[in-house]
Formats: C-alpha cells, sequence, structure tokens
C-alpha cells in the first residue's frame, strides 16, 4: 500500500530517497519494530526482493530476541541499549506517557514519535524531556 507523507517526501526526495519500504519484525506473534529500506529509485519491489526483506526481518527479530536472552536478569541487551535513535530513556519515557495520558504502551510510542517528529527532535530528546519533568502528556 503506498502512503504519501508531504515532509517526508521532502526531506526523503533531497536525500535522493524514491522509495521507501517497510517490514514489520515479528516476534512471537507481536510486532516489536519495522525494518525500513530505502532505494534511490522509483518503483515497486519485486516478489523476490519483498520475500528477501520478510527473511531479513524475521532475522532481526530473532536476533534481538536472543541478545536480549544472553542480557543479565532485568537489564536490556546492550545492543539495544542505544540502537539508532533508540535507547532505554525512550522506553521509560513510553511508560510515563502511558501512565499521564491514560493510554496503552502503543498509544504512549505513538505519542513521543508524534511529538518528536512535529517539532523535529528526535525521540531521544523528546523522552529525556518526559523523564525530566518539562514535558507532560496529560493535558
Amino acid at each position: 500500500r503506498s502512503v504519501v507523507w508531504t515532509a517526508f517526501r521532502e526531506g526523503a526526495l533531497a536525500a535522493g530517497v524514491h522509495a521507501a519500504f517497510g517490514f514489520p519484525v515479528v516476534v512471537a506473534g507481536d510486532c516489536i519494530g519495522v525494518l525500513n529500506c530505502y532505494r534511490d529509485t522509483a518503483g515497486a519491489l519485486s516478489t523476490e526482493q519483498v520475500a528477501d526483506a520478510h527473511v531479513v526481518a524475521s532475522l532481526s527479530g530473532q536476533t534481538i530476541v536472543s541478545w536480549q536472552d544472553d542480557a543479565p536478569e532485568g537489564t536490556l541487551a546492550w545492543q539495544l541499549e542505544k540502537s539508532g535513535n533508540y535507547s532505554v530513556v525512550v522506553h521509560q519515557a513510553v511508560g510515563r506517557v502511558s501512565v499521564q495520558a491514560g493510554v496503552t504502551v502503543d498509544d504512549a510510542m505513538t505519542m513521543l514519535r508524534a511529538s518528536a517528529f512535529s517539532h523535529d527532535r528526535t525521540i531521544v530528546d523528546v523522552a529525556a524531556d518526559v523523564l525530566s519533568g518539562r514535558l507532560r502528556f496529560d493535558g
């Protein structure tokens, strides 16, 4: 399914991206993330490319589970502690936003992402503001 996001589109095109694809990373029936793929030419992926991307997404989920299985009990795997724009700060902030706004954890994550996107900030920076009390989601 094609979706057009005007603000994203402008930035992506400026960076040379002409196609974007998202594949769910599923573990035990739950989507824990998305494998995002980009390329510099427009158009759909071939059936084989889609199948390959699903395999990579599946292996990514298995790898994440393996990392976490090897982590000391009660801790986040070091590989997941800071991966890309994510850190444990985000995880903690999602819990706080969930309580403040009275929403599910999934909705709280969406709210954090929306705030970061709409203010052109990283999700880690928004999460830090939530944890410091500078930003609240209960109003």
